[in-house]
């Protein structure tokens, strides 16, 4: 979905591109993300389409007609933007 490459890849981390790393934590998610992610899309229909297919939901209605809340299968928030 991100279109991005790996770099680095390890049991509970990966690394894409340069700039960004990402770390999986053993305790599940009790409260609001410390950290809220907005993925803006070229094409805002595929990458609906993407986000269900990795087993993500809508969780609000389209805002302003610029993104939606939706959330990973963990409940992990994060926005689709249209570009």
């Amino acid at each position: 979905m991100l279109e991005v490459e790996v770099t680095r890849r390890e049991s509970h981390w990966i690394s894409l591109g340069p700039h960004l790393a990402l770390q999986l934590v053993p305790e599940r998610k009790t409260t609001k993300n410390r950290i809220h992610f907005d993925l803006v899309a070229d094409d805002f229909a595929a990458a609906v389409a993407r986000a269900r297919q990795l087993g993500a939901t809508p969780i609000d209605e389209m805002q302003e007609d610029l993104w939606q809340v939706w959330q990973d299968p963990e409940g992990n928030e994060f926005c689709l933007c249209v570009s």
